[in-house]
């Protein structure tokens, strides 16, 4: 089959969801266990790299399906990150970090100052969550620096968009849960019968099943 999308997540069960809800043949799957690395991320591209011949180049596109949490949204920025070192190699890359709490460096050669003026106008759209989170962002001839609150998922999510939104990366998108994670979406379609795009509009009202199915969970393990 021809790979139209890469779709990445936390845990298998994530994808066997977003599989069974989405229904793409042409999805490449991939899962890093709830434990991402930098290594991790150079080995996605390399595998793709040597499978350029299946890839459907006009549909092709990176899917960050990680959780919607913290955690979730640090692993999209170190993986945004790690595309943006791809994007820029000719000419610069992002400063290495262990992980990306509470900043995200990278040098983004001529375009620069345009891009970071990009990024800022949408952290600036985002009042709600910039008033209760601060970010910043800054240049230093080549180098462009955000800083945001460590382990603040708004903040996070919101860096994450800001940097999408410029379409620097125009082969990455965020492809998230309505819930916490995909597996929880599936519960909720399957436990009510629903469709997914039903779920999209009522999200609200079906927070509560899946709390009361991980405590019924629970207590059969127990």
């Amino acid at each position: 089959n021809r790979i139209e999308s890469v779709f990445i997540a936390e845990s298998p069960l994530d994808c066997i969801a977003h599989r069974a809800i989405k229904g793409n043949d042409n999805t490449f799957y991939v899962s890093f266990n709830g434990s991402l690395s930098w290594e991790q991320i150079k080995t996605i591209n390399n595998i793709l790299d040597k499978h350029r011949n299946r890839i459907d180049t006009t549909k092709f596109s990176f899917a960050l399906g990680s959780d919607n949490d913290s955690a979730g949204t640090n692993y999209d920025i170190m993986f945004i990150a790690r595309q943006l070192k791809h994007r820029f190699k000719g000419e610069s890359s992002v400063i290495h970090q262990e992980n990306f709490r509470k900043e995200i460096s990278f040098e983004a050669g001529e375009v620069a100052p345009k891009l970071a003026n990009a990024i800022q106008n949408v952290i600036n759209s985002q009042k709600e969550t910039t008033e209760q989170s601060p970010i910043k962002i800054s240049t230093n001839n080549n180098l462009i620096t955000i800083n945001y609150p460590d382990k603040d998922y708004f903040a996070e999510r919101t860096v994450c968009k800001s940097i999408l939104s410029t379409n620097i990366l125009p082969f990455t998108k965020l492809e998230k849960a309505q819930l916490n994670d995909w597996n929880d979406d599936l519960i909720v379609c399957r436990s009510n019968k629903v469709s997914h795009q039903y779920l999209c509009e009522n999200k609200d009202s079906f927070i509560k099943d899946v709390e009361q199915f991980k405590k019924g969970a629970k207590k059969k393990k127990k």
